[in-house]
């Protein structure tokens, strides 16, 4: 092999690997950011279920349940009714 050609053949490695290092650093800062937005995500989700269960630990929501079954009850008669009379 003669000097040029290394040198050619030593440049297109060079810039081969530099391309590679770019696509790996690419793939990394997307994936990096991927990472955020699922931590975020479950976050979220995590404050959500906790609100939900202390709403239901509470004693008010402990209190109207028998109003929220009663409208869930009354809505069925209705749709019952409705089915019966034809409309």
């Amino acid at each position: 092999m003669t000097d040029t050609v290394r040198e050619i053949d030593w440049r297109r490695r060079a810039e081969d690997a530099e391309s590679a290092l770019a696509h790996a650093r690419a793939e990394n800062a997307r994936l990096w950011e991927l990472l955020h937005e699922i931590r975020a995500e479950r976050r979220s989700t995590e404050y959500y279920r906790r609100l939900s269960e202390d709403l239901q630990a509470s004693v008010s929501w402990k209190l109207t349940k028998p109003l929220r079954v009663g409208k869930v009850l009354g809505r069925a008669v209705k749709r019952r009714l409705g089915e019966r009379s034809g409309g």
